[in-house]
């Protein structure tokens, strides 16, 4: 593993901050997200991987992540059926991802 996807990983195991408006909360946010734009190219291979294949925890950093990133990404379904839609800019075709480890019911 490479730096570049060592960093990626580290990133996606951070908790991810409350949005706000306002206030240290906003703050947190607009940093995590200046973060997540500026990780290498790398990254949205990862997310993808993470949301196939991690653990439930890191599936919403994922979700951010690639939005950050240029796609359109979606969670549906709850609980033991949540798939995530996910697609790159102006592509037409959604990739359905069904994660090995979705959420309990």
């Amino acid at each position: 593993m490479s730096n570049s996807e060592a960093d990626v990983w580290s990133f996606l195991d951070e908790p991810v901050p409350g949005s706000s408006t306002q206030g240290e909360t906003k703050i947190w946010w607009d940093k995590w997200n200046v973060r997540c734009k500026s990780l290498p190219a790398v990254a949205p291979k990862i997310f993808v991987e993470a949301l196939l294949n991690s653990p439930f925890k890191v599936h919403y950093a994922a979700i951010l992540g690639l939005r950050n990133h240029g796609y359109e990404a979606w969670a549906q379904g709850a609980g033991r059926a949540t798939t995530y839609r996910i697609r790159k800019g102006s592509d037409t075709g959604w990739q359905i991802i069904t994660p090995k480890h979705p959420p309990e019911d």
